[in-house]
């Protein structure tokens, strides 16, 4: 995915809460993170946040999928950045 204004990541998530769930769904998440190339992977900088929830039997990867004709979550925020319509953020 080729992106001017945020790099997406795959970050680990341990959830408390999932651990030892009737269902056995695992407790250990991974999940995309669009970050702002402006941090430069600089420690302790931090912008707003966005959480994208997904629907039931759904994951945080669905967003980043690629549809013809239709741009993603990733490339969406890019445009706006680009356009000046949203400043630096996570999501």
């Amino acid at each position: 995915m080729d992106l001017q204004h945020f790099d997406v990541r795959e970050e680990a998530f341990e959830s408390a809460a999932l651990r030892g769930n009737p269902a056995g769904d695992p407790s250990l998440r991974t999940v995309p993170v669009l970050v702002p190339k402006a941090s430069g992977g600089a420690a302790g900088r931090r912008f707003p946040v966005i959480y994208l929830l997904s629907g039931y039997s759904g994951s945080g990867r669905q967003a980043l999928n690629w549809q013809p004709w239709t741009p993603d979550v990733a490339q969406r925020n890019d445009r706006l950045r680009g356009s000046g319509k949203i400043g630096d953020r996570g999501v």
